[in-house]
């Protein structure tokens, strides 16, 4: 009895020691395809930062395009303003002028010596 114990016992250390090593070379085996999923995925990480950056350039860029069209707009309108103030005040200096001095603005010749 104490020799099928004995033959017991190392048949269930020799299981215990054989699901040992299955789950060791199992694991190196995960730790391999971890170790080349890290290295995939630090090179895909290099990649999006080097892009990354180079739409940051892009991005600077055009935020300075933008301010400079910003100026140039607000310049326009600007302009466009001092055009509408100096017709409007054109066409109120034309709306008091009597028959006479309309005359004599579209004509170009003194009225005074018109028959008209």
């Amino acid at each position: 009895m104490k020799q099928t114990v004995a033959i017991v016992l190392l048949m269930i250390v020799m299981v215990v020691l054989g699901l040992r090593e299955l789950d060791r070379s199992s694991n190196e085996g995960k730790e391999k395809e971890l170790l080349n999923r890290i290295e995939v995925l630090q090179q895909m990480n290099d990649s999006l930062l080097f892009a990354n950056n180079g739409l940051d350039k892009t991005i600077n860029d055009l935020m300075t395009k933008s301010d400079s069209l910003n100026k140039e707009i607000k310049n326009s309108d600007w302009q466009l303003l001092k055009l509408k103030n100096r017709r409007n005040e054109t066409i109120r200096i034309i709306d008091s002028l009597d028959r006479n001095k309309l005359l004599e603005f579209f004509s170009a010749f003194n009225s005074a010596d018109s028959s008209y």
